[in-house]
């Protein structure tokens, strides 16, 4: 079971919220998110544990106790990959939408003419210039 845990301090680290969570059965990991460019803990974190009875009594208890004044707050998390969410690889493969420009390779019918192409009249088009010249 994984267990979302927020309102950390920002002084609390991993092994301080494992010590925490062991009160309760086993821990097998307990994680404190930190951020990157401050590498400064962002105030939450997560911890797994084994064994689900354990971990409804630990959350039970620990939400809403107070760590160095600040009240916990001790959540299921709500997205579990081992439990009913299914990872990027197991994703069925979404099919692919039909590509509307096939119509435009398609054979011509054989009532259409073979080419839309016009015989030029011998005056320039519009846009083009004319090589000959005006006498």
């Amino acid at each position: 079971m994984e267990i979302f845990v927020g309102s950390l301090p920002l002084t609390l680290r991993r092994w301080h919220l494992q010590e925490i969570f062991e009160k309760y059965g086993a821990v097998s990991s307990a994680t404190v998110v930190i951020d990157y460019d401050t590498k400064q803990s962002k105030g939450y974190g997560f911890v797994k544990m084994p064994d689900r009875l354990q971990g409804l009594d630990a959350i039970a208890s620990l939400n809403g106790r107070e760590i160095d004044g600040v009240p916990l707050v001790v959540n299921e998390t709500k997205y579990q990959r081992d439990e009913g969410r299914e990872s990027r690889a197991e994703k069925p493969k979404a099919s692919k939408p039909t590509n509307f420009s096939r119509d435009r390779y398609a054979k011509p019918d054989a009532a259409k003419p073979a080419s839309t192409h016009r015989p030029s009249s011998g005056r320039p088009g519009f846009g083009k210039k004319s090589n000959s010249k005006k006498k």
